[in-house]
C-alpha cells in the first residue's frame, strides 16, 4: 500500500525505431519520499521546505550538513535575492550556515546538492579565504555571505528539501 507522498502506476514507453515495429514496453514505477507538503516543524515556501536550527543548536558546517542529511535534506541552497531575503526574515541569529562550500582553498565554491551557481551575495572583501581554511559559507543577518573555517566555528543552520508540487 502506498503512503502519502508516494506514486505507483504503470508507464508505457513506445519505441518507434525497433526494427520498424511499434513496440510497447510496460514498466511499473514507484516514487517514495517526495512530500506533498512539508512535515511538521518545517516551513513551506515555493515548493521547498525549510527547517531552521538557531544558535542554541549550533554546529560546525560538516555536522550541520550531516544533521540535514539525517532528515533527507541538505544545508540550504539560495537561488536568488528573494530567497535570500526570505531566509533573513526567518531567523534571529547573527549568522547561519548555508550549503555553499568548497573542498579546498584551490576549489571554487559550490552548492552542496549540486545546483548550478546563478546567484551570490558576498559581503565586502568576501570570500577572503583567510588562512586558506575558510571553505564554508554563512548567511549573515546583514543578508551578505561570509566565508568561515568549516570546523572551528559553530553557528545555527538551515536545512532545505524539495516538496512535491501539486
Amino acid at each position: 500500500m502506498l503512503e502519502n507522498g508516494q506514486f505507483g502506476g504503470m508507464i508505457h514507453f513506445f519505441d518507434q525505431h525497433a526494427a520498424g515495429k511499434h513496440v510497447d514496453i510496460e514498466t511499473e514505477i514507484t516514487m517514495v519520499g517526495i512530500p506533498e507538503s512539508c512535515e511538521d516543524g518545517w516551513m513551506e515556501r515555493n515548493s521547498k521546505c525549510y527547517k531552521f536550527f538557531p544558535k542554541n543548536r549550533t554546529s560546525s558546517w560538516s555536522n550541520a550538513q550531516t544533521q540535514c542529511e539525517n532528515m533527507d535534506s541538505d544545508l540550504v541552497t539560495i537561488n536568488d535575492e528573494e530567497e535570500n531575503s526570505y531566509l533573513l526574515s526567518q531567523f534571529e541569529d547573527e549568522r547561519v550556515w548555508i550549503g555553499f562550500s568548497k573542498g579546498s582553498a584551490d576549489d571554487d565554491f559550490e552548492w552542496v546538492e549540486g545546483t548550478p551557481l546563478n546567484f551570490t551575495n558576498w559581503g565586502v572583501s568576501q570570500p577572503n579565504e583567510g588562512k586558506d581554511n575558510e571553505n564554508c559559507c554563512v548567511l549573515e543577518k546583514t543578508g551578505k555571505w561570509h566565508d568561515y573555517d568549516c570546523d572551528n566555528f559553530e553557528f545555527g543552520y538551515i536545512c532545505e528539501k524539495r516538496r512535491k508540487i501539486g
